[in-house]
């Protein structure tokens, strides 16, 4: 059988890895985007991969994708480093384009997880009876849902903290970058395979990196205050991965954000600020919550435990919506 759809996307993957000149490049890579974003051509390559795998008695439809998809991240991630270690002038395109090949090749497990949610809002407004079946089903992770394989994520996340690193990169595309960031620490199914130690050690160092230098807040900060909040709600709410070792460095870091933010005076009110200390309060709540017995000693040192109360209590009255359900949250987890 000719497999038509795989094809195509065979030869505009294997056209981005073998470009050798920018131009080419750029042109390669707006060639995959678009065949990659046709909804027609994706729902034909998973007809394909189910053929595929019928001839095939050892794989699965869903292996075959990730093959599929994977190939054309990786050949993403290939000319993205080709065009950074160039002397040719970069673009924002060039740097994101592991991104924007990342995104469209999980667009369709995103809009399920979406309507998953729904489902599960409406199961439970309507208040029935729990059972630890339907606390197991509300916990899954969706490792069903994605077509991007553990290798894959390993490298994305990679290239991301890499870049983050790299003068250049921020200098077109730092925001994006963050973005990029905190898309990959915002499902369960992403970040159950980072590893639990120097993963997260290296992606605490590069957020404490942009709020340290961030003078009262902006747009980098936000993206990068949400993947921190994003990893840890993560790391313990949805997959119960022991962070002992991070419990310091993590309350550490909330701790020196909110002292500066008490040496800004009359910043604090801003609605960077207020984001960000969702999503900061939110990490302090569930790290509090969940390890209750080692916070005891790190609260107790350096008056981190003071401060940060303190702070809570003064953002109290001007916090609205999400921070106020946020410091609720943090409040009551002294409880």
């Amino acid at each position: 059988m000719s497999y038509q759809a795989y094809q195509v996307i065979a030869k505009a993957t294997k056209d981005l890895r073998d470009a050798s000149k920018i131009l080419d490049r750029r042109n390669a890579a707006a060639e995959l985007k678009k065949l990659l974003s046709e909804r027609n051509l994706r729902s034909r390559l998973s007809e394909e991969a189910i053929i595929a795998a019928r001839e095939q008695e050892k794989s699965s439809p869903e292996y075959i994708l990730r093959k599929i998809y994977g190939n054309a991240i990786k050949a993403a991630l290939y000319a993205a480093n080709q065009t950074l270690r160039s002397k040719t002038s970069k673009k924002n395109e060039d740097i994101t384009l592991p991104f924007k090949i990342f995104s469209i090749v999980d667009k369709d497990s995103e809009a399920a997880i979406a309507l998953m949610k729904k489902d599960r809002e409406h199961s439970f407004d309507e208040c029935g009876p729990f059972t630890f079946e339907s606390f197991d089903r509300y916990r899954g992770t969706n490792a069903h849902l994605t077509l991007v394989s553990k290798k894959e994520l390993g490298e994305l996340l990679k290239y991301c903290l890499d870049n983050l690193e790299n003068d250049e990169a921020c200098e077109h595309a730092e925001a994006d970058l963050l973005n990029m960031l905190q898309k990959l620490c915002s499902r369960p199914d992403y970040v159950a395979h980072f590893h639990p130690n120097h993963d997260v050690i290296n992606i605490l160092t590069i957020v404490e990196s942009i709020l340290s230098r961030d003078k009262v807040g902006g747009t980098c900060s936000v993206n990068a205050a949400k993947a921190f909040f994003n990893l840890f709600h993560q790391l313990i709410t949805s997959l119960s991965i022991d962070i002992s070792n991070h419990i310091q460095p993590c309350i550490a870091l909330i701790v020196d954000w909110v002292r500066r933010c008490i040496s800004r005076k009359g910043t604090s009110s801003s609605a960077d600020s207020s984001q960000i200390a969702k999503f900061m309060y939110g990490v302090a709540a569930d790290v509090l919550a969940g390890y209750p017995e080692q916070c005891i000693v790190v609260l107790g040192a350096d008056n981190f435990g003071r401060d940060l109360f303190r702070h809570a209590r003064k953002r109290w009255s001007t916090s609205r919506g999400g921070e106020r359900d946020v410091l609720v949250s943090y409040l009551s987890s002294h409880m």
